[in-house]
């Protein structure tokens, strides 16, 4: 299994060509697909399997489009509700 060092992700990249999300492996690897580059690939699944070509396995890694057309990374356990959508409580 890849051991990961760090993970951003870059809601409003400047220009189609900026990292949108990055991902560094305690072994130095990085994957840091371009907003152009993950609009290709369009779903989570073509993500996960970009980002393993470049690190390795990624057991415990999962990738979410949000509605925004940002990208979302969770690691541990697969989310069961990504943040964007859990039900919003109205506060009285």
């Amino acid at each position: 299994m890849t051991h990961i060092r760090r993970i951003k992700t870059v809601k409003n990249p400047r220009t189609a060509q900026e990292a949108q999300i990055i991902i560094e492996t305690a072994d130095g690897k990085v994957f840091q697909p371009s907003k152009a580059a993950l609009d290709t690939l369009a779903t989570p699944t073509a993500v996960k399997a970009e980002a393993e070509k470049a690190l390795g396995k990624l057991d415990n890694l999962f990738f979410h489009k949000n509605d925004d057309g940002s990208w979302a990374v969770a690691t541990g356990a697969a989310p069961a509700v990504w943040p964007e959508d859990e039900p919003k409580e109205i506060i009285k």
